[in-house]
Order: structure tokens, then sequence, then C-alpha cells
């Protein structure tokens, strides 16, 4: 399946850029919002069901700059 978003090798990765997203959008605005994160990540796996890398599938965000399109195997393409 094709995504367009943002691509993070590293869990780290993924949480530097959420924490970046988080302070620039002022999110969360007080402790008891719903709202946590600006982000979301989901995983992408290899053939053999390890994880490859994470990704946000999102719009543009004026912190990350431009998505890209990239392809993406959900566990579930591994058991077809």
């Amino acid at each position: 399946m094709i995504v367009t978003g943002y691509k993070f090798l590293t869990i780290e990765d993924f949480n530097t850029s959420n924490e970046l997203c988080n302070a620039y959008y002022g999110i969360p605005v007080n402790e008891t919002d719903t709202t946590r994160d600006w982000l979301a990540y989901s995983i992408s796996y290899k053939l053999d069901n390890t994880v490859d890398f994470y990704y946000c599938a999102c719009d543009e965000t004026t912190v990350l700059g431009v998505p890209t399109d990239f392809e993406v195997r959900d566990f579930t393409d591994m058991l077809n």
C-alpha cells in the first residue's frame, strides 16, 4: 500500500519529531486534554514480520516539511 506522510527509521526518531510538533502546535494545552500528541505512528513490516520502519500517514506539517509517498507493509499483509 502506498502512503503519503513521514517515515521514521527508529521509534526514537518518531518520538523526537512528535515532540517537535507538539511544542510547535502547543499540544497538549492542558494535562486533561484528550489530544496528547500531534502525530500517531504506524508500523511497516519486513517480509520476516520484523519492524521495517515507523510512519505517520498525514498531510504536510510546518515542522516536518513536505511529506513523501512510500510503500508500507501491514502485519496483515504478511498473513497472505
